[in-house]
Formats: structure tokens, C-alpha cells, sequence
């Protein structure tokens, strides 16, 4: 998968959130049946992860979804997925063929790390784990999966955790282990 990232925001260094992001995108890209299909056909998923201030996603928020406040996290999917699943095939313009082999872009995350702290210490876990956390959620988001209903929200859920625990990014853990911060 390629991310790339950008640095919207002066607070907080970013090294280690954009390691985090790699690593939780990682895994889910090989539980997601989309980047799985596409990893088959020898398409590389693409995507943007923009770190933003509070003004500037709250901006956003507003005029994205109409609402004037300081959101979290951010999804502008590129495809249209439900669930992991496209909804209409891939058209040629969906790939860039500019390199060896193919990448389809997959949309953009934007993260507000200030929001991710606030909500960390909110919800008493670590930093690193709220990063990891918005990330995955970004992600099923540009693919598709949402929180919407009862069971979908359920899937979202179930799928963030599974990636969360493999990268020992659990809330148990995360709380007993009491590691270090990006703050």
C-alpha cells in the first residue's frame, strides 16, 4: 500500500503516528477483501493521510457535512464500496498506470491529533493507540464500511479490534502497559 502523508499542523511530531499508520493499514489491507483482490490483479491501493489543526478540520467539517465542529478524523473516498465490496467495476481512469504497476486511489483521511489527544486521555488509553484507532477507522471508511447500522457498525467494530489487537493495541494492554507518548 502507499500512503502519503501530510503534515498540515505544528503541534505534534508526526514520525511516529505516520509508523502507527502504516503498520494498522498494513494489517487491515490484508483482511479487507478489496485490497486483497486488487493485490491479486497486481493493482497497489493508494491513499492520502493528512495531519490537520483543530481550525482546519473543523473548516472542513463544516463545509464538508455542515457541521461547525472539531471532528476527529475525516474520510473522502475516491471508489464507491459498500462494505469492502465495489459497487461498480473499476473504470480505466480509476488507475494510475504512470508506474510499473497499476495503483487505484482509495481516498483521503484527514487526522486532527489534538482532537486524537483529548479523546485518548477521555477514554484512558494512549495516544498511539487513539492514532492507530482513527486510522483503521478512516480506512473502512474509504472502503465502504460504515457505522450506520446496529450490524455495520458491529463489522466496522470488529474489524478495527482485530487489527488493533495484532499491533497490541488493545485498551487493556495499552492501559497496563502505560508505554510511551507522542505528546
Amino acid at each position: 500500500m502507499q500512503i502519503q502523508f501530510v503534515n498540515k499542523q505544528r503541534k505534534y511530531p508526526t514520525e511516529q503516528a505516520k509508523a502507527l499508520i502504516e503498520a494498522i493499514l498494513g494489517e487491515l489491507e490484508t483482511q479487507v477483501t478489496f485490497c486483497r483482490q486488487m493485490k491479486k490483479k497486481g493493482i497497489t491501493c493508494a491513499l492520502a493521510v493528512t495531519f490537520t489543526s483543530r481550525s482546519e478540520i473543523r473548516r472542513i467539517n463544516a463545509n464538508t457535512r455542515g457541521m461547525d465542529t472539531v471532528t476527529d478524523v475525516l474520510s473522502f473516498p475516491m471508489l464507491e464500496l459498500a462494505d469492502g465490496f465495489l459497487q461498480a467495476p473499476l473504470q480505466v481512469s480509476d488507475l494510475d498506470r504512470s508506474s510499473s504497476q497499476p495503483v487505484v486511489f482509495l481516498g483521503d483521511i484527514l487526522i486532527c491529533l489534538e482532537k486524537a489527544e483529548l479523546q485518548a486521555k477521555q477514554l484512558g488509553h494512549r495516544f498511539e493507540r487513539e492514532i492507530a484507532f482513527l486510522a483503521a477507522h478512516g480506512f473502512l471508511h474509504l472502503l465502504g464500511y460504515d457505522h450506520d447500522t446496529p450490524e455495520r457498525e458491529k463489522n466496522m467494530l470488529r474489524q478495527q479490534r482485530a487489527a488493533l489487537l495484532k499491533l497490541g493495541l488493545n485498551r487493556d494492554a495499552a492501559i497496563k502497559a502505560g508505554q510511551g507518548d507522542l505528546s
